[in-house]
């Protein structure tokens, strides 16, 4: 498949008239807790020429091609511009954190993913990440945990390791003030050794395993204990809690994007 993916990555950069400048993989994939039937999801970050952005106008920053099932295609390409990626690098945005520190990279300009990884770090702020992580941690458990009228609780195995995967990914944060590792395992390994709550490290094994033998919808049924553990950790106090990093400048954001573009400003 990564042959696949380079092949259609060239044959895009010459129909768009761009040059990519990495390209990773995302989603359950990059964190390592995929399906049979799961998608690919690759991501890229992108430049174009310089005329490009010599312009008054508001040119489309984003390049997509969405995956069609029904002629059996299984990727799904996501592009961003170098400036909104930088845009979005200032805002400390969650996904386009995950993007540069994919464990599975598909082409990289390795001085350009030095430049914005180093960047990346200096930038993120571990208040605004939190939050990120307990919300979508709230809101798949709010939408996608059902409840039997014997109280039994079920949920699709995909939604409840996103919800444990927010909620961990939080807690890391707070613990280390460290951009979480995108790979899970890795991600619970250090944050769970040693831990009171280490029984969770045998739960999370397992819950990965059933999802690599069954499809995206098929349903687990709650542990009792693990319910009650996510209703408990479920706390939005976990990221107040979190000290906010001062800003970067706009500076150090310009001087990446002319360093990429090649353009000397004095």
């Amino acid at each position: 498949m990564e042959l696949v993916v380079q092949e259609k990555l060239k044959a895009l950069e010459a129909e768009k008239g761009i040059e990519i400048l990495y390209a990773c993989e995302s989603g359950s994939r990059a964190w390592g807790f995929e399906s049979p039937d799961s998608d690919w999801d690759v991501r890229f970050i992108y430049k174009r020429d310089l005329n490009h952005y010599l312009t008054l106008g508001t040119p489309r920053d984003v390049v997509e091609v969405p995956f069609d099932k029904t002629l059996g295609d299984e990727l799904d390409l996501v592009g961003w511009d170098i400036n909104k990626t930088l845009g979005l690098l200032r805002g400390s945005n969650p996904t386009l954190i995950e993007w540069l520190f994919s464990p599975k990279v598909y082409f990289k300009r390795q001085d350009v993913l030095d430049e914005l990884r180093s960047l990346a770090l200096k930038c993120w702020q571990p208040r605004a990440l939190a939050h990120h992580y307990i919300s979508m941690g709230f809101n798949h458990h709010l939408r996608f945990v059902q409840e039997k009228n014997n109280g039994i609780k079920e949920i699709k195995v995909k939604k409840l390791l996103y919800v444990m995967r927010s909620i961990l990914n939080a807690l890391y944060i707070k613990r280390f003030l460290s951009i979480p590792p995108v790979n899970f395992m890795q991600m619970c390994g250090e944050l769970l050794v040693g831990d009171q709550e280490e029984w969770l490290l045998e739960l999370i094994v397992n819950l990965i395993e059933q999802k690599k033998e069954l499809n995206e919808r098929s349903l687990v049924i709650l542990d009792a204990q693990l319910d009650d553990w996510i209703n408990a950790k479920l706390d939005r106090g976990v990221a107040n809690s979190i000290e906010d990093r001062p800003k970067l400048d706009l500076q150090s954001f310009d001087k990446v994007f002319h360093w990429v573009l090649g353009v000397n400003l004095k």
